[in-house]
């Protein structure tokens, strides 16, 4: 447990209001006939995949009236968001940048909007991506019917609080490094374009441009954010849950720079 650290549940850390942690509306509140072609987006277990903080695609919508009607199952940006039932496992983080400034979560969903005195969203976001904590919620599900984890079960739920700023430290450290994941995942879709482009051509017989020398796959360079080089391997020999912010040295293969913490 990271020095300074002190146990708290999820209702603890919810900011003050009265829907600041709830769940997604019931039964015939929301049906598919109330989708519409456009108006306010319905967060979906679609749009919180594993290997992203929040896919601002393959939305359904509501009106904006029926959004109004729905106001306590809403969510914003810096909000995190939980499958509910289902997936269970699924968790994401709506960003500041986002499309929308209003959602809906669906039946399926929890939402939990931070008290940001206490905790920063996005190291609340990453405590929960763990494999080892998803496993932890997995085993408190309900063995009865669609497997569901209920909103007591998420608002009770403990977890080991480190001061605020090492939170945000925790938070940029992880953050670079998904930004670096997202843009090498969309230099290779941008490679696969071209490939598929450029077979037609080849069949045809006509010249393909060459590359210019160095545009893809040369050099080195670094990375950094939040003053963190990503070549960096952060190990931790204390014992902390927290490893990325206790030691650093330098490891020649970044991609196991990032040591799985202890869950308590």
């Amino acid at each position: 447990m990271t020095h300074g650290s002190q146990w708290v549940t999820v209702q603890e850390i919810a900011a003050p209001g009265k829907w600041s942690l709830n769940g997604g509306p019931f039964g015939s509140k929301l049906v598919s006939k109330d989708y519409v072609t456009e108006g306010v987006p319905v967060i979906r277990g679609a749009n919180l995949p594993f290997d992203s903080r929040f896919l601002q695609e393959e939305f359904v919508f509501v009106s904006p009236e029926k959004a109004q009607s729905l106001i306590a199952h809403s969510a914003k940006r810096g909000d995190v968001v939980f499958t509910q039932r289902g997936t269970l496992g699924q968790v994401g983080l709506i960003p500041d940048d986002s499309k929308h400034g209003l959602y809906i979560i669906s039946q399926s969903q929890m939402k939990l909007t931070v008290n940001e005195i206490k905790a920063d969203p996005e190291w609340i976001y990453y405590y929960f991506r763990q494999p080892a904590v998803i496993e932890q919620l997995i085993g408190l599900q309900s063995s009865s019917g669609v497997p569901h984890i209920n909103l007591a079960t998420l608002r009770e739920y403990r977890l080991p609080l480190p001061p605020l700023p090492t939170q945000r430290k925790i938070a940029a450290i992880l953050s670079a490094y998904d930004d670096l994941i997202e843009n090498n995942t969309r230099r290779v879709r941008v490679l696969e374009q071209m490939a598929r482009g450029a077979v037609p051509r080849v069949v045809r017989g006509v010249p393909l441009p060459r590359p210019r020398a160095g545009a893809v796959g040369r050099g080195r360079g670094r990375q950094k954010a939040a003053g963190v080089g990503v070549g960096d391997c952060w190990r931790c020999c204390l014992g902390s849950p927290w490893p990325l912010v206790q030691e650093r040295k330098p490891c020649r293969d970044w991609r196991n720079a990032i040591h799985q913490p202890q869950v308590y």
